[in-house]
């Protein structure tokens, strides 16, 4: 998310749930276009009225980043 609190739609198609319906980045973003609740802005999307509700002030991305520091998020195959 950047600091006017929009995302680019390829984050949002690598999500479990909507990368099972499709990974047509287009087709994500004209759903969106027609949303009440989003709001499109090239390949970008964010929470139309209330987006700056959501977005994550700097000193808390810092607070976080420094408690992450040195944690490693692998993708690993489930064992059948």
């Amino acid at each position: 998310m950047d600091e006017q609190s929009w995302v680019p739609v390829n984050l949002i198609a690598g999500f479990n749930k909507v990368s099972c319906l499709t990974d047509n980045l287009q087709l994500i973003l004209d759903a969106m276009q027609k949303s009440t609740v989003m709001e499109v802005q090239g390949d970008k999307m964010r929470r139309r009225n209330d987006w700056m509700r959501w977005l994550i002030l700097p000193y808390v991305q810092d607070s976080l980043g420094s408690q992450l520091q040195g944690i490693r998020l692998d993708k690993r195959a489930s064992v059948a």
